[in-house]
């Protein structure tokens, strides 16, 4: 059974949801043995994750609430877990040592569908604490380049106008705009508030979703 931590953001949390079941059922004609764990964070957290100035206290804090999400899904009995936040995946991790459970790394799930595709210069899109703390540093080690927005400040405010659900069509020229992709071979979706962006934006310039790579790798373990 897959546990999914969600909440972290609630949109990102249902987009998950949603393309999982369609693709699970899309192979097998059955839904997926799942539970999802949603995790709500204080308003306060939220802000400090996208602009990047989380303290060590409110990381502490984030520690905490995950451990609280890994208790439940493991006393439920899952064998896997899962989270749609790339941003925690840096705290989740050393957090399963010792658990019967296995994590479907979203990060590395992405970085491996990039290096399929043969991209090797990709802006990252993202909150602020995963741009600060380089959460796909690893890429390197796969020939990845991993640039920086243009316009950090404004990725941010897409961030939250898409988790309020007040984007429109404009905000892909204006994720290009604040990505600065130019020189780029494509945009990295390294929020997954971000997904819904994923199809226009795709029409304009290459796209790793990391919600999608997340997806397919969940449908593999639980079709396998």
């Amino acid at each position: 059974m897959l546990g999914v931590i969600g909440g972290v953001g609630p949109v990102a949390t249902i987009e998950f949801y949603r393309l999982l079941v369609a693709e699970v059922q899309a192979r097998t004609g059955a839904w997926p043995d799942l539970l999802i764990h949603s995790q709500p964070l204080p308003a306060r957290l939220v802000g400090a994750v996208l602009d990047g100035t989380l303290t060590a206290a409110e990381t502490t804090e984030i520690d905490a609430l995950l451990t609280t999400a890994l208790d439940t899904l493991e006393r439920a009995g899952c064998d896997l877990v899962a989270m749609p936040c790339n941003t925690f995946h840096r705290q989740l991790r050393p957090l399963l040592a010792g658990r019967h459970l296995k994590l479907v790394d979203m990060v590395s799930e992405t970085i491996d569908a990039a290096a399929a595709r043969g991209l090797r210069r990709l802006v990252l899109l993202a909150t602020g604490t995963s741009v600060d703390h380089e959460a796909y540093a690893a890429a390197r080690l796969r020939g990845i380049e991993i640039l920086r927005p243009a316009d950090q400040s404004h990725v941010v405010s897409l961030v939250t106008r898409c988790v309020g659900g007040a984007f429109d069509a404009a905000a892909v020229h204006e994720a290009l705009a604040a990505g600065n992709v130019a020189g780029a071979d494509g945009v990295l979706l390294g929020c997954t508030d971000l997904t819904v962006l994923r199809d226009d934006l795709s029409r304009v310039a290459p796209v790793v979703d990391s919600l999608s790579c997340l997806v397919s790798a969940c449908a593999d373990a639980l079709t396998a």
